[in-house]
């Protein structure tokens, strides 16, 4: 296996430093037998969360390296929320193929000058509770946009704070780009001529169609490249143009079906393994996304996805269309304040002004039905979803679509037209 001595190298160090390696004895074999490797247990994001702590390195994360830790937050787009932990030297070497390759090819590097769109800020490992979070500059080199408060007014402000600020490069969901794209074509605005400084937009996050692909490199005037990650990996692959091609120094990434491993070019579900997280490795980990897997003669990996986050948007009485992702911001905001309380969670609009937000919560929070309620609408930015119709329920355990394996955090199922639902 062309990745052997990484993984072996990786397994070595979860054993003997974190106890939920340690402690199971299919890892402990698996060190001195280098064969071994498909016979390790698959990994789930709730068995990470139900044994968080068992997962972090005892050499990483001990005292002496406290002030050398990242936390990273899973978005939320699958509904299931993870804090994950980097030794900040590991986070550089992950990022190092992916900036190689936007260098490149772009002329991008890590002084260019960037747009970004945020849910929710972080300064460090603290999260930012801003009262005016419409627009967030962290330095000379980073614009950041709120994803809350998209009408057509504010996306027309954010198009001349770019023309103001020029811009090298866009990173940010397929969904929100559509949204200014959509805005200045209904102005009869050309982007391309507004953005000229423009090199590269790179797309995260969401499925990216190809006609989607197509017609943002037409209206803003640069490539449109496609990347995949998360934050329990880093950087996974990157398509930029020929399919995507994987970051094989930074992560193993298995295509399995039923368990077992699929042949090349056949669809199965993508685990990943760490080969940089040395704070908190997972090992054969469930990405909870599915595709194809071609290893090339080069050593190199190409994948394909299949299947992945989608991002519906909320549709209010009026018509305007909000990105679903201002959703995760009251989860956010509620777990920063009450101590990770909420696992996974689901939002459902069910009619124009109807919403049912389900909750999955630790077991000595599921009585607090009211004041998660309240704490969830009092943290929402916009007003029309504030002033909505909510039912809220709380649960011990969300469970995922059949077909996919995960939990959409947002389903629109307004009635249509003829009585059928959306989605």
């Amino acid at each position: 296996m062309l990745y052997q001595e990484s993984l072996n190298r990786l397994l070595a160090h979860a054993v003997g430093s974190t106890p939920y390696y340690r402690e199971r004895g299919a890892y402990r074999s698996a060190v001195d037998n280098p064969t071994g490797w498909n016979d390790l247990p698959l990994l789930e994001k709730e068995t990470v969360q139900e044994h968080f702590a068992d997962f972090l390195s005892e050499v990483f994360t001990g005292p002496a390296c406290r002030d050398q830790i990242d936390i990273r937050h899973t978005s939320g787009s699958t509904g299931q929320y993870l804090n994950v932990y980097w030794y900040k030297k590991d986070t550089v070497r992950a990022a190092v193929p992916h900036w190689l390759i936007r260098r490149r090819l772009y002329g991008i590097g890590p002084t260019s000058r960037m747009v970004y769109f945020y849910t929710t800020e972080y300064q460090g490992n603290t999260l930012l509770a801003r009262e005016d979070e419409t627009l967030a500059a962290r330095d000379e080199k980073s614009l950041g946009f709120c994803k809350s408060g998209l009408t057509d007014t504010r996306l027309r402000q954010i198009i001349e704070r770019m023309k103001e600020y020029r811009p090298d490069w866009i990173q940010a969901q397929p969904s929100v780009v559509v949204l200014l794209a959509d805005c200045a074509e209904e102005a009869g605005g050309d982007l391309s001529a507004l953005l000229p400084s423009l090199r590269m937009i790179e797309l995260t996050g969401e499925t990216l169609p190809a006609a989607t692909r197509e017609r943002l490199s037409r209206v803003f005037g640069c490539p449109v490249v496609n990347f995949y990650g998360c934050n329990e990996m880093g950087s996974i692959a990157l398509d930029t143009g020929e399919g995507f091609r994987c970051f094989d120094s930074n992560v193993y990434l298995e295509c399995l079906s039923d368990g077992l491993p699929a042949a090349d070019g056949d669809e199965g579900d993508l685990y990943a393994t760490t080969l940089t997280n040395r704070a908190m490795p997972l090992i054969r980990y469930r990405t909870g996304d599915r595709g194809r897997l071609w290893r090339q003669a080069d050593g190199s990996t190409r994948l394909e996805l299949t299947s992945g986050r989608t991002s519906d948007f909320i549709v209010t009485p009026g018509g305007r269309r909000i990105n679903a992702y201002v959703l995760l911001r009251p989860v956010d905001m509620i777990n920063q304040r009450m101590g990770e309380i909420i696992r996974q969670f689901q939002v459902i609009q069910e009619g124009p002004r109807q919403f049912r937000c389900r909750l999955a919560v630790k077991e000595a929070y599921r009585g607090w039905g009211g004041t998660l309620r309240e704490l969830f609408i009092e943290n929402l930015r916009e007003d029309e979803l504030k002033e909505a119709d909510w039912t809220f329920e709380i649960a011990s355990h969300l469970f995922p679509a059949d077909r996919t394996g995960k939990l959409a955090f947002f389903l629109d199922r307004r009635p249509a037209e003829g009585g059928e639902q959306h989605g």
